[in-house]
């Protein structure tokens, strides 16, 4: 039995509604490997940046091929070039359920601006933008398919869009605070601001996110069944640390961490260990809050993480220029 077979396994049996459990120590130093997804026919250079995947073995993302952007999948091995919606072009991929189903946001041919998509199997299906607003986007999707974006609103200030999964063809403007990161199973809106601390919002309430003493600025990155990972700013040295909050209440530090980006439902993290004046520390995980190695890159590379599958599997991308550009798709496993 493969180890994220044994590592998962152990999770889900012991995991529960907002808790995360860790893996036994005797599975504490799982090996990595960092696996290189196939380009299209005919097009070896193609670059870009893998950000979604179902857990089920497909990712999704998008590659700079000859002189357009196209969104791609890959099945294991197959790769799979899907295009862009009609009449749009420089589309990107935000999140990817279980079920299959993708979101992003292209720009407009003819306005520029940007407009939101859902894309099952090979059939891309625009959302609608709120009246009087423009530029709207889609952010996350949870399994039920609701679709959690943002549009700019008269005022020029970003607000935030809910598709609901029965009723897509009507957006919902949220009356809350910053702006819409992600959304849980149970329909769990995270939010992010400007000037405070993170908030989940949910059955119309809004619930602060505690912000430990000597951070500051933090960002909330992901929510997985109730469970929040992110990171904060410290004030009392460089750089900053992931947290978890398993509860708003309990903000509890990633071990040796520097910044956490995502997560799975069984509580594995992705995120960067700190180097001195650098933004981009080495890739690496943890179980919960417990560190569980680097991730390994092709030689001379350095590595960005897009998602976390709830199979184990981290996509990515890797290259020897800046991430910010893209580079070669990637996925690491266990084994």
């Amino acid at each position: 039995m493969r180890v994220v077979s044994t590592m998962l396994a152990i999770a889900a049996l012991t995991a529960s509604v907002g808790a995360i459990a860790v893996p036994t120590a005797a599975a504490q130093s799982p090996q990595w490997q960092v696996h290189l997804l196939p380009l299209p026919d005919g097009h070896p250079d193609a670059t870009g940046y893998v950000t979604g995947t179902d857990g089920r073995g497909t990712y999704s993302g998008t590659l700079a091929i000859g002189d357009r952007v196209e969104v791609v999948k890959w099945t294991r091995d197959t790769v799979t070039v899907v295009g862009a919606p009609a009449g749009t072009e420089f589309p990107s991929v935000s999140d990817h359920n279980r079920a299959g189903t993708i979101v992003g946001a292209a720009h407009d041919r003819e306005t520029g601006s940007l407009v939101p998509f859902v894309l099952n199997g090979t059939a891309f299906r625009l959302l609608p933008t709120p009246a009087g607003h423009s530029g709207s986007s889609a952010e996350a999707i949870n399994d039920r398919g609701d679709v959690l974006g943002a549009a700019t609103g008269p005022d020029g200030q970003s607000k935030t869009v809910l598709w609901r999964a029965d009723s897509l063809e009507h957006p919902e403007l949220l009356d809350v605070p910053g702006w819409g990161t992600d959304i849980d199973e149970d329909g769990t809106i995270l939010l992010n601001t400007m000037d405070g601390p993170p908030r989940l919002f949910r059955n119309g309430k809004l619930v602060d996110l505690v912000v430990p003493a000597g951070y500051r600025y933090p960002h909330a990155s992901e929510i997985k069944n109730g469970v929040v990972v992110g990171s904060i700013a410290s004030t009392t040295r460089p750089g900053a640390g992931g947290f978890l909050w398993r509860t708003p209440d309990n903000p509890q530090p990633l071990q040796g961490s520097d910044t956490a980006s995502h997560m799975n439902k069984f509580g594995l993290i992705v995120g960067r260990e700190p180097i001195p004046l650098s933004p981009h520390g080495p890739l690496a995980v943890w179980w919960g809050t417990h560190f569980a190695g680097r991730l390994p890159m092709p030689a001379d590379h350095k590595g960005a993480a897009g998602a976390v599958g709830d199979d184990g599997a981290i996509v990515g991308w890797v290259s020897t220029h800046p991430l910010d550009e893209g580079g070669r798709p990637a996925v690491w496993r266990l084994f």
